[in-house]
């Protein structure tokens, strides 16, 4: 069994950013199977309110004053305010186009967040590293096929834009990740959100029979481990570094889509998938490299 604590801030960087990776995953499964039963503005209120509840519970059994929490800046609701923007395209991107492709689309965010994170945060983006996101790249465009497939213009559309907003989300997770505490931020965040999306929510209100307001449940706390875990990668690992780590996502969602809806995992999506796995593999020779 691995020890954690021999293990150092890079390492435990990129397990985090795999972490994230694989619950992110899980969650766009969970709101694909909402979809068709439930909006998604009521899904984006309920996913959120559910994690306001957990992070509130967690906050009682540790007996920390929720009242008491530094007050809430400008950074938290622009970030809360583009969150929510981002999950409601995503959302509906989901509903026009199958999920690996709105993944594959979605890689523009580490794209735009490693240049995002050269210009902001000053950090060095080494030949390797250029060579695994170009790999990834590659790995994106076989997977999603643009010259052969008839994708839907809307709901590419929808994509691109929850990818620009995600990587100005990111940004933001990253400037607050190393002064702020995970649960802190992921507790705002979730009343900041809930706020929003109660009056969209509303707008479209509709009773749930008892397993969706359970599935509501599961897609908060999964939004709360993929919090904590975003949260940990930004504090421990560089933007530019975590780029081509990213596109492993699409591993995990191309697996999970194949098995659970019957999309496609042809011999484009196993080349793909197979040359993003080597770009990943770079990056975390690159990172093991930068620890000696």
């Amino acid at each position: 069994m691995v020890n954690l604590k021999n293990l150092n801030s890079t390492t435990i960087g990129i397990i985090s950013k795999i972490m994230n990776l694989a619950t992110y995953s899980a969650l766009s499964i969970l709101l694909k199977i909402s979809l068709s039963h439930v909006h998604t503005f009521q899904i984006l209120f309920l996913l959120n309110i559910s994690g306001l509840i957990i992070t509130s519970s967690i906050f009682a059994f540790k007996r920390t004053n929720i009242f008491k929490i530094r007050y809430i800046d400008k950074l938290y609701i622009s970030r809360s305010f583009v969150y929510t923007l981002g999950i409601i395209t995503w959302v509906y991107s989901l509903s026009l186009i199958p999920i690996t492709e709105a993944t594959s689309i979605s890689y523009i965010t580490p794209l735009l967040a490693s240049l995002l994170g050269i210009f902001l945060f000053k950090e060095y983006a080494s030949k390797p590293v250029i060579i695994a996101t170009i790999l990834g790249v590659v790995g994106m465009i076989i997977i999603l096929k643009p010259f052969s497939n008839n994708i839907a213009l809307s709901g590419v559309m929808f994509a691109l834009l929850s990818a620009i907003l995600w990587a100005v989300h990111d940004v933001i997770v990253k400037a607050q990740s190393k002064a702020e505490p995970w649960l802190k931020q992921a507790h705002i965040v979730f009343l900041l959100v809930s706020i929003f999306s109660l009056p969209m929510a509303l707008s479209v209100w509709k009773p749930l029979v008892q397993k969706y307001l359970f599935l509501c449940l599961g897609l908060g706390l999964l939004s709360i481990i993929n919090k904590f875990f975003l949260i940990k990668a930004l504090s421990k690992v560089p933007l530019v570094l975590l780029s081509p780590i990213s596109f492993l996502r699409l591993v995990f969602t191309a697996v999970l889509a194949y098995i659970l809806f019957g999309e496609s995992l042809d011999i484009y999506s196993i080349i793909g998938v197979m040359t993003i796995i080597y770009s990943t593999s770079i990056a975390i020779r690159i990172s093991k490299k930068s620890e000696k």
